[in-house]
């Protein structure tokens, strides 16, 4: 059946859930539990829907509910919309040229996803899951919108939890965000997908937790395959258990990439396929400035293609280098850098867990191993205050269980001096412990540690990512 049709008014009057029961002739109903959208519903340009206190409302499935004027949801603790009994989904949220809309403590699912159209709107503090495609490629998909995304979850939505058009022209502040196990339709899809920016003011990824799950989905990726430019500044995330962690695809790609910490992005483990912790694919104007990030157990540290051109590090203080590189390396060797191009490039005072320029020249793929590729240009080399004493036999199983949440064991048949680090380099524990002995890790930040342990004469570092 073909669904009905309602728009609110248009005379610039401001509407509750309460105001469209009473005028909507049914479209908008209530009962004891919940408000309920019938038919499509759209709140004309010039009107105003507020929702301000706490309630449910369910969405009919097929539903679609267009913003062309304001839609205000603030509520404490928050207000929920899904649809009836849980089942199926409605159609999806639309905002068209909605720039005053604001969105806060808005519990959603089992919705077709959000489409922003010429639309700025903030998003703030919601928890969106189990989206599918219905209404928008992305949970929240975007066409000529720079939204304010921020302190959201985002989880087990069909595609990316965040995307845009390839030439849409978005740039987003997707901010302090939990975004994990999207892309449950298992398609090569990252969970952040975004196309160019907007010309005037930068991407913003900042400070987001993106985890996966499905191994045909990657982390974050920018893209200008289809043209345009793109400006970004990615910053302090932490990017795991994805089939690669953060892309950089096509030409005029011009990005700050730092402070993030970039781990185990290797589950489809196809190191033809994908596994790099950071890739670089395009033209030599795809130039990113490359700086203290952390990059370990991924299957290619840092993967660079076809004339792309990042800077790791070229001792000035704009590209400071201070990356680290620990455990990158797929059948047995280690791949901290793989300069897959003929260009040169600068990797100037990196870590690459190791104090040698011998074997950090090992971990390093370029014209030393192969004359038609350019030359990688990593020493002087950074030495990490931490410091790093390489293993002379497999200790794989020390720490279990890594990753963790609440604890984890050191396995050990004799005591020894522990020391945890954070990726600042400062010490956060120091002691002697006993063999086997399992350590309260719920009072630390989430995040990747280093851990020194010193049994007797011998001394080794591992890594600890606490989730």
């Amino acid at each position: 059946a073909v669904l009905a049709q309602y728009s609110t008014p248009g005379n610039y009057h401001s509407y509750t859930l309460d105001d469209l029961v009473a005028i909507s002739d049914g479209a908008v109903t209530q009962d004891a539990l919940s408000y309920n959208f019938n038919e499509d519903i759209i709140i004309s340009t010039t009107d105003t829907l507020s929702i301000l206190d706490d309630g449910l409302l369910f969405i009919n499935e097929g539903v679609l509910w267009t913003i062309e004027g304001v839609l205000i949801i603030d509520v404490i603790p928050y207000f929920e919309i899904s649809t009836p009994g849980g089942m199926g989904y409605f159609e999806g949220i639309r905002f068209d040229n909605s720039s005053a809309s604001k969105i806060k403590h808005l519990m959603m699912s089992n919705c077709g996803g959000i489409k922003l159209v010429d639309s700025d709107l903030e998003i703030n503090t919601c928890w969106f899951d189990n989206f599918s495609q219905d209404n928008s490629t992305a949970a929240i998909d975007l066409f000529h919108s720079n939204p304010i995304i921020r302190n959201c979850d985002i989880s087990y939505c069909e595609g990316p939890a965040i995307g845009s058009g390839a030439n849409a022209s978005s740039s987003p502040q997707i901010i302090n965000n939990i975004i994990e196990f999207n892309v449950t339709s298992n398609g090569n899809d990252p969970q952040i997908n975004l196309g160019t920016s907007d010309g005037f003011i930068p991407i913003i990824i900042d400070s987001n937790v993106v985890v996966g799950q499905y191994e045909m989905s990657g982390g974050i990726a920018l893209s200008t395959l289809a043209g345009g430019n793109i400006n970004a500044v990615v910053t302090n995330n932490e990017v795991s258990d994805n089939r690669y962690g953060i892309a950089m695809i096509g030409s005029n790609i011009n990005a700050e990439i730092s402070h993030n910490i970039i781990i185990g992005n290797n589950i489809q483990n196809d190191p033809m396929l994908g596994g790099s912790g950071l890739n670089f694919y395009g033209g030599e104007s795809n130039q990113c400035t490359v700086s203290h990030n952390t990059i370990m157990d991924n299957l290619w540290g840092i993967t660079i293609q076809l004339n792309a051109r990042p800077n790791l590090g070229d001792g000035s203080s704009e590209s400071p280098g201070h990356n680290q590189f620990y455990d990158n390396g797929n059948e047995g060797q280690t791949y901290a850098l793989y300069n897959n191009t003929p260009g040169d490039i600068m990797a100037l005072n990196n870590f690459w867990a190791t104090t040698s320029l011998a074997e950090a020249e090992d971990y390093i793929f370029h014209k030393n191993d192969d004359l038609s590729l350019g030359e990688v240009f990593f020493d002087p080399m950074w030495i990490h205050p931490v410091g790093i004493e390489e293993p002379k036999e497999e200790r794989s199983g020390v720490i279990s269980p890594n990753p963790c949440t609440h604890s984890f064991q050191i396995e050990l048949d004799s005591g020894y001096e522990l020391s945890i680090y954070n990726l600042a380099g400062q010490v956060i524990l120091s002691d002697m412990t006993t063999e086997n002995e399992t350590i309260d890790a719920r009072s630390r930040e989430k995040g990747c540690y280093l851990l020194n342990l010193k049994p007797e004469t011998s001394s080794w570092t591992e890594q600890l990512l606490i989730q």
